[in-house]
């Protein structure tokens, strides 16, 4: 069947006969699946609005699927926490939040601290951070008047080992997507990617896809939104609880072992490997030999 913008039109009038509408990609689940299955389509979102100077045909990414620890309550406001890594030597948070924009801005440096850790955990010197471009994407939901703040960290001149510089980005999805829809605004590509984030619809995340993808591109990433919210769709809510802890514990164990591989590829010795991720010989195994 092809599947063109009249074809999305019915399917979300379909679903809002029955009363469901589309899981918006703000979701911890839609966000990883899709975008997980779509690296490329990630990698080059990142890369635009981020305004790396990177070309999207050149740059490897490496998708680490982990939720960072929470460790105070307001941090469960947030909904996905992700790190990216762009070649050579981007690292990339992308979190997506459900607080106030300025709670936000309050909490970045705390976050910071726990990227930092995670790869000094991966085996990396300090010496080897310093050359490293850190940087944090926040997606806020919540509505404002203010779209963008960026804002930068850069290390002073001590002799000390430092990071060059972090630069901290958050992006309100919910103030582009009312300049698109309601202001009827021409938004530059690196704004339209966070209307698509934002995307209420099928429709809506079909005719900004369609701005932004290659044909076969943004047929997949069409194709894998529809999955998963048929997915959701037919599941109970008892179903849905139990798929959200399988995919929180399938995210930890990701995790871990692409630390263990980055370990690995490090040369730490398998002692300390197995001490730290808690992993045993066999799975280092058959993680190295993959």
């Amino acid at each position: 069947m092809h599947k063109d913008l009249n074809y999305y039109k019915n399917l979300d009038l379909k679903y809002q006969k029955e009363g469901y509408m589309m899981t918006s990609l703000t979701e911890d689940f839609a966000f990883k699946s899709i975008f997980g299955k779509n690296p490329n389509i990630l990698k080059k979102m990142l890369i635009s609005v981020l305004r790396l100077d990177l070309d999207p045909n050149l740059t490897k990414i490496d998708l680490l699927n982990v939720e960072l620890p929470k460790d105070i309550k307001k941090e469960y406001k947030k909904s996905v926490d992700i790190l990216v890594f762009l070649s050579p030597n981007h690292t990339i948070s992308v979190e997506v939040n459900r607080s106030k924009f300025d709670d936000v801005k309050r909490r970045n440096l705390m976050y910071f601290a726990k990227i930092y850790s995670l790869s000094l955990n991966t085996g990396e010197k300090h010496t080897s951070l310093k050359d490293k471009n850190y940087y944090q994407l926040n997606i806020n939901t919540e509505k404002s008047d203010f779209g963008e703040d960026t804002w930068y960290i850069r290390s002073s001149n001590t002799g000390k080992i430092a990071i060059d510089e972090i630069v901290f980005f958050i992006e309100n999805i919910e103030f582009y997507y009312n300049l698109y829809y309601t202001e009827h605004e021409e938004l530059t590509n690196d704004k339209l990617w966070l209307v698509l984030v934002a995307s209420k619809n099928f429709k809506q995340l079909y005719t900004i896809a369609s701005k932004l993808m290659k044909k076969e591109e943004m047929k997949k990433f069409m194709d894998d939104a529809e999955r998963i919210n048929y997915d959701i769709y037919k599941l109970t809510d008892e179903e849905l609880k139990a798929l959200d802890e399988i995919q929180e514990y399938d995210t930890r164990q990701n995790a871990v072992k692409e630390i263990a591989k980055k370990m690995l590829d490090k040369k730490m010795s398998l002692d300390d490997i197995i001490e730290i991720t808690g992993l045993t010989k066999k799975e280092l195994e058959e993680i190295a030999n993959k």
